[in-house]
């Protein structure tokens, strides 16, 4: 499209009856007291303004195309549309990007329709000033009502004071609505006379931008479920995290649990030996004390063991029916037999009178009396065996029955049963179990 074509019918904007300076236009893109609402909504007014008076000027106006199809996804409001219909004309220029810089903008756009007025492709993108310059005199060369843009180049004197960037929205809008207006014609590259049609602020079908669209609306969708995705694959490993440190927890836990019984086990069996032998290797104590409350009594002792498998068998102490030696030449045995006191002599014992109430004399062998088998020690090992042996009276064939125990009464050791040959036998008192040093005594007179 040629200046000389479009010089005739462009003389309407400029041929108005109200001066640019002077309308109300010029005093709107001048005043910055309005609120931006206020200013998008007068901006499109003045755009609509512009276009009714040519038509009162009697030059046609084209009906807007019908509507076909709009996307939901795009703002149909005008101020919308008619920047993004600058944008899309410009896209695919060099230094212009979403319709900016402005004058390098402005300058594409106008190449879209007049190529060899603006020859972009020589311009340096770099000298935005210059590019202003050349902006102002192409728009006043096409006759073209120019807003911002002078006073803009009027006050700078190069790139170093020149704000391009200071134009605001309305004098944007303002500026390409009025090259849509006059350059968006398609009837005037075959036509001499330019006949305006109104702008046309409804979308435009374009399949590209369709395709476009719907491409970046899928990968939208892709990049939602992959985010998707990883959040539930977080919240697995979360939960696969949780339920591992839980596990370990209670591992830990259990560990602690077994370490602390073990302590105790080992506590318990340490005290429990110990206990065993304090009692064994203890400084035995002589008791005191005498069977003063029994002297010159017949008696026989009783004994109530108890199995493994919880059985009750009672025996009693008697001496050895065949009276072999036992120990020495001398020793009879003392063991334990079926508790037939009434009939079995050899189960009778009896205390001796005065200070020998503390000796015992089995009534079927009178002068064999009860004795620790070692006649020199008065403190004998736990283990020494219990028997008869000839009287001599000395420290080792005292005993004393108390509270249903035979002790000894140089050391405090216990009669203890523990079966075998040599079944009785002197031991720590609870060193063994309570059955085998217990005796019922049961008085025969």
């Amino acid at each position: 499209m040629s200046a000389s074509k479009i010089q005739s019918p462009i003389k309407t904007m400029s041929e108005s009856p109200i001066p640019m300076k002077e309308s109300p236009l010029a005093d709107f893109l001048a005043d910055r007291t309005n609120s931006p609402y206020e200013e998008k909504e007068m901006t499109l007014g003045y755009i609509w303004g512009m276009v009714l008076k040519q038509a009162a000027a009697g030059k046609p106006i084209a009906s807007p195309n019908k509507r076909r199809h709009i996307k939901k996804r795009h703002s149909s409001r005008p101020r919308d549309v008619l920047l993004r219909w600058a944008i899309e004309k410009t896209k695919n220029y060099d230094g212009v990007k979403n319709f900016k810089p402005p004058e390098l903008a402005f300058l594409a756009l106008i190449d879209v329709f007049c190529p060899d007025m603006v020859n972009f492709h020589k311009l340096d993108h770099k000298t935005r000033y210059d590019n202003a310059k050349k902006l102002v005199s192409i728009l006043n060369e096409l006759g073209i009502s120019v807003f911002s843009f002078n006073e803009l180049v009027e006050k700078a004197t190069g790139d170093d004071d020149y704000h391009g960037d200071d134009i605001d929205e309305k004098s944007l809008l303002a500026q390409i609505a009025a090259i849509k207006v006059i350059l968006d014609n398609p009837n005037d590259l075959a036509n001499s006379a330019i006949k305006p049609r109104a702008i046309n602020f409804q979308d435009e079908n374009h399949p590209e931008e369709e395709e476009e669209d719907q491409n970046h609306q899928n990968e939208q969708e892709e990049e939602q479920q992959i985010e998707q995705e990883e959040e539930q694959q977080i919240e697995e490993e979360q939960q696969i995290e949780q339920e591992q440190q839980i596990e370990q927890e209670e591992e830990q836990q259990v560990e602690q649990e077994e370490e602390e019984q073990v302590e105790r086990d080992v506590d318990d069996d340490f005290f429990a030996k110990q206990d065993q032998l304090d009692q064994m290797f203890a400084v035995s104590k002589a008791i005191e004390g005498d069977n003063s409350e029994y002297a010159g009594h017949k008696f026989a002792l009783i004994m109530d063991i108890v199995s493994d498998d919880g059985q009750t068998t009672k025996f009693a102490l008697a001496m050895d029916h065949e009276q072999k030696p036992y120990l020495n030449p001398a020793g009879i045995k003392l063991v334990l037999v079926e508790p037939e006191i009434d009939t079995n002599p050899n189960t009778h014992f009896i205390f001796g009178q005065g200070c020998w109430n503390t000796v015992i004399d089995p009534c079927e062998r009178r002068g064999m009396v009860w004795d620790v088998a070692d006649e020199f020690s008065l403190d004998p090992p736990a283990g020494t065996q219990f028997y008869l042996f000839p009287f001599h009276g000395r420290h080792n064939q005292h005993f004393v029955y108390r509270d249903n125990h035979i002790y000894a009464q140089q050391n405090g050791h216990v009669v203890t049963f523990v079966g075998g040959e040599q079944p009785l036998v002197m031991m720590p008192l609870g060193s063994a179990p309570e059955d085998r040093q217990t005796f019922r005594i049961t008085l025969l007179d």
